[in-house]
């Protein structure tokens, strides 16, 4: 069963994970040629695949095991097999924006390590110690590749560590409350750290037994924490990076965050939110645009200007779909 598929830089090919095979298509042939690699499994008990990185090249696949405290490092060209020491217990794989480095969260051992992805045996990996006063488990870095939160999903901690990566430097810092996504923005200058309904061991404030958000500036480490009525499901950000929108379940408001003052508003929709999106954008953040499609039998939509917090619906857009 096919697990997770990644695409190198030119998109020519995709390369499509399962737990004993590989299967590599080149998308430009016609028809599609596809080649599979066989990964030498166990034929009767093969290991668990939880993730694939691929090189830009499409060289060399890194591959993640459940269970397993080795990465399988793929020759796609040669169909050459080898393990790289991924530490105890691995339990996230990255690659560096530029695609120049393989990165492993060692949750066990409490390690990231960084391998060469271009050569993965040319050196050792690079071993940095990850906070032993935290169950680090996950890594996002931002996309220019300077920057990085290290936090962990599987335990009730109420906390995330800044990673600063020309330095090496890592800071930890408490959060309202534990952790269930993060997200950073397309300009690598804020994050969005969505978290989980329950609390941390011990704490009882304002935020719990509450949905919450917490909004970050990663330039100045600067956090704004926000309780929320409920249950964030879906958001999105400004390719400038200056704003995101977001839904939640059950709730007409769609929020509205504003990365520069890091603080967040409210837009009430007339039908209940389905999707939400917005506008690529070219000029200046006053401009931004974003869309909320709404259930709604005649079709409805949405835009709304996170700049004035302004919003314009379009209702009957589907009543053409009823002419025979």
């Amino acid at each position: 069963n096919p697990k997770e598929i990644r695409f190198t830089a030119d998109s020519a090919r995709a390369v499509v994970l399962s737990d004993s095979f590989i299967t590599v298509a080149t998308l430009n042939a016609v028809p599609i040629a596809l080649d599979l690699l066989d990964l030498d499994a166990d034929p009767l008990d093969p290991p668990v695949a939880a993730e694939v990185e691929v090189t830009p090249n499409g060289r060399y696949a890194f591959v993640r095991y459940h269970g397993l405290d080795t990465i399988l490092v793929v020759d796609l060209i040669t169909g050459e097999l080898n393990d790289l020491d991924g530490g105890v217990g691995p339990s996230d794989l990255d690659l560096s924006p530029d695609g120049t480095e393989c990165l492993v969260v060692a949750r066990e051992s409490s390690e990231l390590r960084i391998f060469d992805a271009t050569d993965p045996f040319a050196a050792p990996p690079v071993i940095l110690p990850t906070p032993l006063t935290s169950t680090i488990g996950s890594l996002v870095l931002s996309p220019d590749g300077e920057r990085g939160l290290l936090f962990t999903t599987s335990a009730l901690e109420d906390r995330v560590t800044f990673w600063d990566v020309a330095t090496g430097t890592m800071t930890e810092r408490r959060l309202a409350k534990p952790v269930e996504a993060v997200a950073i923005s397309p300009d690598g200058a804020s994050a969005l750290i969505i978290h989980t309904l329950a609390d941390a061991p011990g704490e009882n404030d304002v935020f719990t037994n509450r949905y919450a958000l917490t909004v970050v500036d990663l330039q100045t480490w600067l956090t704004n924490p926000v309780a929320l009525a409920n249950k964030p499901l879906r958001w999105t950000t400004s390719n400038d990076g200056r704003y995101s929108l977001f839904v939640m379940q059950g709730d007409r408001n769609v929020g509205v965050i504003d990365y520069r003052t890091r603080l967040v508003d409210d837009i009430l929709v007339p039908s209940m939110p389905v999707y939400i999106g917005i506008m690529p954008l070219e000029t200046e953040p006053q401009d931004a645009l974003g869309w909320v499609s709404q259930e709604h039998d005649l079709g409805r939509i949405s835009f709304v200007k996170p700049y004035d917090l302004s919003v314009q619906t379009v209702t009957g857009f589907e009543l053409n779909s009823e002419i025979d």
